[in-house]
């Protein structure tokens, strides 16, 4: 055979079999990538403003590789824990915003951070940003809740209500509490855990404002130290409007040895829900009451005396006593008691003495004086006297006699009576019971603070809690009686924080144990 006329290499031998080997037979018109990958950055905040820290989402078009942490700036914020997804698609970057400030973080990439699997960089910068506040919010002196805290109160919703805090309606300011009624119980609403309400001085008014979307319904809230356990309802003092408005809630009977740190809300109450939303929003208490620093000007009740039985503002006086000797009735017939007076003008004085043979159980002995030209309380309504306005004491003067000035219980006790009537029980009046300790067998002048020093010994009907002089002034701001008095044992009168009066029942002299009680000039409120 004759040799093949030409040499042929390797490659073209092994062409037929398989024409691309060494590259040769190739398609020269496919494409070459040399497109520049790019990258979307978001965030995980859906509020308006981030409170706390912010995860940065980066999303690739393309797997890409070459991407770390030092590729994005952070500014308003540290950078925190990032991850790179393993298919190369996508990134997270945990950012904290800048303690106790407010601002924007933005996390930002540069040109060339990142390349495709061809090696194209990026070319384009992408960022994204957020707002945020992370400020200390210190609510004013008396909030229970703005509910713009860094954490606002917890709501608890119940009865088949539900309770969110988000943006309220237009006129509101931030965050509110959402109190939704789709249906439910007619008494279905939401409670707040919220810093203790003060309940020292038995009475708060506890203020809201309040977005309605119907006018003249129950708006109701509820002081409470345990579930459903407190003030009870207590209805708003204001008419509900449509829209936004400050409501107001009075508490009287806040009871000082509870924790009040509850506060239920039931809009609409005796009704069920039809899918009306409420909102409320600046939860606030007033301070407790306080003496006013400035008191207001002087009432004179009383200039002294003309006789044992009228003042010399032409009010009445009367005088009593009794003890569980003689049934607790006054005893002239047998000399255990009497009236005497004396003086003139600032110096004139009334007493009335009590004295019995032997030691008694219990006894009073009283002298009671009533408002210039006042003969005695009306049996149909109201009876007039001195009106008080910021006045903050009562001001006397008043002497016992030296063997219950050296007893062994000498407290004596005052009864200040409030003018208005309340047609409960055949008629019921307001009255403040103090008790004081003398400091002399003399005649001395006392003062006595009327919101420190006396209790309310009987609410008549009107919910006052024994605390709550300024509420009890409030309500009946006349005083009719002002009367000074001894009783002890059995017959002892009680003043602020349980304070007992006493009365002479250990102390002889001459075969008797006297109480005698002496007022002197004039008697005044300031």
């Amino acid at each position: 055979m004759r040799p093949f006329p030409y040499q042929l290499s390797a490659c073209a031998l092994a062409a037929a079999a398989l024409l691309t080997a060494c590259g040769g037979g190739g398609d020269a018109s496919a494409p070459t990538d040399t497109t520049a990958p790019t990258v979307a950055v978001t965030d995980d905040t859906t509020a308006t403003t981030a409170t706390g820290n912010v995860t940065f989402t980066f999303t690739f078009t393309e797997a890409v590789t070459g991407f770390i942490a030092d590729d994005v700036t952070v500014t308003g914020g540290t950078k925190g824990t990032f991850t790179m997804a393993t298919n190369g698609l996508s990134a997270t970057m945990v950012v904290a915003p800048t303690a106790n400030a407010s601002g924007t973080i933005t996390a930002e990439v540069a040109a060339s951070k990142f390349s495709d699997v061809a090696g194209n960089a990026n070319t384009a910068v992408a960022s994204g940003s957020q707002a945020f506040d992370t400020r200390v919010v210190t609510p004013p002196a008396g909030t229970l809740a703005t509910f713009d805290e860094s954490t606002p109160p917890v709501a608890t919703a119940f009865g088949g209500a539900a309770s969110t805090i988000s943006a309220g309606p237009t006129g509101g300011s931030g965050n509110a509490l959402k109190i939704s009624r789709p249906g439910g119980e007619v008494w279905a609403g939401a409670w707040l855990a919220i810093n203790p309400i003060p309940s020292n001085a038995g009475t708060q008014i506890v203020s809201a404002r309040v977005y309605s979307p119907t006018a003249g319904i129950p708006m109701v809230a509820k002081a409470e130290y345990a579930d459903n356990v407190g003030s009870g309802d207590t209805q708003a003092n204001e008419t509900v409007v449509v829209g936004w408005q400050t409501l107001t809630w009075t508490f009287r009977n806040l009871n000082s040895a509870q924790t009040y740190n509850r506060f239920a809300l039931i809009p609409q109450l005796g009704t069920a829900g039809t899918g009306q939303d409420y909102y409320f929003d600046n939860i606030t208490v007033a301070a407790a009451p306080v003496t006013p620093p400035v008191s207001g000007g002087l009432q004179t009740f009383s200039s002294g005396f003309t006789s044992a039985i009228l003042s010399s503002s032409n009010g009445k006086v009367a005088s009593s006593g009794g003890s569980n000797l003689d049934d607790w009735g006054n005893a002239p017939v047998n000399g255990w008691s009497g009236n005497f007076s004396g003086g003139s003008g600032a110096d004139s004085y009334a007493g009335f003495y009590y004295q019995t043979p032997s030691v008694a159980s219990g006894l009073y002995s009283q002298i009671e004086v009533f408002g210039p030209n006042i003969t005695g309380f009306s049996t149909s309504g109201d009876t007039g006297g001195v009106t008080l306005s910021d006045q903050t004491k009562v001001n006397f003067t008043f002497n016992p006699n030296p063997e219950w000035f050296n007893s062994s219980n000498n407290k004596f006790a005052v009864v200040i009576t409030l003018g208005k009537r309340y047609a409960i029980d055949g008629g019921c009046r307001l009255q403040l019971h103090g008790v004081k300790a003398p400091t002399s067998a003399d005649a001395t002048a006392y003062s006595m603070n009327l919101r420190n020093d006396f209790r309310v010994a009987a609410d008549c009907g009107s919910g006052i809690a024994p605390t709550d002089v300024a509420g009890a002034l409030a309500a009946s701001p006349v005083v009719s009686s002002f009367k000074v008095l001894g009783a002890g044992g059995g017959a002892a009168i009680l003043g602020r924080d349980n304070v007992a009066g006493g009365a002479n029942l250990s102390t002889a002299t001459g075969g008797v144990y006297p109480t005698t009680v002496v007022l002197k000039g004039a008697i005044t409120f300031d």
